[in-house]
């Protein structure tokens, strides 16, 4: 079976900076919030998964985060299809059958994505808020479905990693 992760970037700045929207950041409430969510999620996911990411800054600091909480300290890596694309099934031939994957972006795309793994129906959006992490698996990610694991927002998982 092949595990995916989804998750939505942190909270991020609400003003644009001067490199517009796709320079935006997290702020240091969605750094420290998403930090302590990211060692619930390490809890979670395996050491060394591909961890792919949009390019754009808040979606870039989000996937650090996570990857610095591994234990394998995966670098995460920039996928423009997780910017913009105009089918999120684009994105599956792009996901290596070979290892677990993280997917870090933006709505309403990740929510498409989810939505169409998790129903078969196109276009399904399921939303996601700011941080949440979703964990999905499937036999093959070619088969376009999925089966939802594990749901958990940002705030839950920043609660349930003081616990552990």
């Amino acid at each position: 079976m092949k595990n995916l992760y989804i998750f939505r970037h942190g909270e991020a700045e609400d003003t644009l900076p001067p490199g517009g929207d796709g320079a935006r950041a997290l702020t240091p409430k969605g750094r420290k919030v998403f930090e302590r969510a990211a060692h619930f999620w390490a809890r979670i996911l395996p050491g060394h998964p591909c961890i792919l990411t949009s390019p754009l800054v808040r979606a870039r600091e989000t996937a650090e985060i996570l990857a610095s909480a591994l234990e394998g300290k995966p670098v995460p890596q920039a996928e423009p299809l997780l910017t913009h694309w105009e089918d999120p099934l684009d994105l599956i031939p792009v996901l290596p059958e070979e290892q677990d994957v993280v997917l870090v972006g933006h709505m309403p795309h990740l929510g498409l994505l989810l939505g169409g793994l998790l129903t078969g129906s196109h276009p399904t959006q399921i939303p996601l808020s700011k941080g949440m992490g979703v964990w999905i698996r499937s036999a093959s990610w070619t088969s376009g479905r999925g089966r939802l694991r594990l749901a958990v927002h940002q705030k839950e998982a920043s609660d349930l990693s003081e616990l552990l």
